[in-house]
C-alpha cells in the first residue's frame, strides 16, 4: 500500500512540474530584480542600459516591466541553461575522474582484493 502511495505520490509531482515547464528562448538570461519597495520580479532579460532594465514577465509573457536605475535594489543574472550545464560539466569531471582512479588501481594491481572498503 505504501508503495502504491509513494507512486502515485510521485507521478502527480512530476506531472505538476512538467505543467510548469518554461521554453525560453536559447541564449537569453533570466533576471531576478529585487525593489527597493521589497518586491521580487523575475523574467527574460530584454534590455539594459543606463536608462534602466528592462524584463519579460515569466508570469505573464506579453507583459513587459520597465525598472529605472533607482528603483533597483539589486538584480541577479544568469543564463538560461546554466545548470543543466554546470551539471554535465561536473559529472564529466567526475566520470574521467573515476575513471583514471579505477584505471591506475586496475594497472598497479593494487586493487586485486574487492574487499577492501578503498578499492570497492
Amino acid at each position: 500500500m505504501r508503495c502504491i502511495g509513494l507512486l502515485l505520490f510521485i507521478f502527480l509531482f512530476t506531472f505538476a512540474a512538467a505543467q510548469r515547464k518554461l521554453h525560453l528562448p536559447k541564449g537569453s538570461s533570466l533576471v531576478k530584480v529585487f525593489v527597493k519597495n521589497g518586491r521580487q520580479h523575475t523574467g527574460i532579460l530584454k534590455d539594459a542600459d543606463q536608462a534602466g532594465l528592462t524584463i519579460t514577465s515569466l508570469a505573464d509573457p506579453d507583459a513587459i516591466e520597465k525598472f529605472s536605475p533607482e528603483d533597483i535594489h539589486r538584480f541577479e543574472i544568469r543564463k538560461v541553461n546554466s545548470v543543466k550545464r554546470n551539471t554535465l560539466v561536473g559529472a564529466g569531471l567526475g566520470f574521467i575522474a573515476g575513471f583514471a582512479i579505477g584505471w591506475d588501481e586496475y594497472k598497479t594491481g593494487s586493487g586485486t582484493d574487492i574487499n577492501q572498503l578503498g578499492h570497492a
